[in-house]
């Protein structure tokens, strides 16, 4: 029987609920957190009007959140897109916008230094901060803006009922061209 790695999670959830899934610069997520809140990830992502096949940009810094929001993405159907802090912000919104990415994951930090590059007719509808301190005024994109409390206070109970096979698409990788 074929599974998909998000299908994989559930199954070590269930297997090894208190078992560190993921450990980072010190901090560790069991397999039942990272379960649960990528579960909340999902659930926020398809109330923000995410559809299965839509591009989610993962504009963040190495941590435990991104890999939480890669499972999230996954779990809703949706194909997320690595975007690198480190290349330069005019890169990035190339990405966006060739991709139309609709929903954006990152902090105030990261993001702020985009907002020039972005084309006007930008696909953007959503920002989901994993660092709880978006400022309006330092945001000047019209689209929905979401919190990591709102995420860590959404459904968490089970995945959400997507119809998904091993063919869909799951990410979307750009490369530098070096290789």
């Amino acid at each position: 029987m074929t599974h998909l790695i998000h299908q994989l999670l559930d199954k070590s959830a269930k297997l090894s609920p208190n078992k560190e899934a993921i450990i980072y610069k010190g901090n560790c997520i069991s397999y039942r957190e990272l379960e649960l809140i990528s579960n909340q990830v999902a659930h926020v992502l398809l109330k923000s009007g995410v559809k299965k096949g839509d591009r989610v940009g993962i504009y963040l810094d190495k941590s435990i959140e991104a890999v939480v929001v890669i499972f999230g993405i996954l779990k809703a159907g949706a194909v997320y897109v690595p975007l690198d802090p480190s290349v330069p912000a005019k890169r990035t919104a190339f990405i966006i916008d060739n991709c139309s990415i609709k929903v954006v994951f990152c902090t105030t930090k990261i993001i702020v230094g985009l907002f020039p590059y972005l084309s006007e007719s930008s696909s953007v509808q959503c920002l989901i901060f994993t660092d709880d301190t978006a400022l309006e005024e330092k945001i000047p994109l019209e689209v929905k803006k979401v919190t990591w409390q709102t995420v860590l206070q959404a459904a968490s109970n089970s995945s959400p009922a997507i119809d998904l096979i091993e063919s869909d698409l799951a990410y979307i990788l750009y490369t530098s061209g070096s290789t």
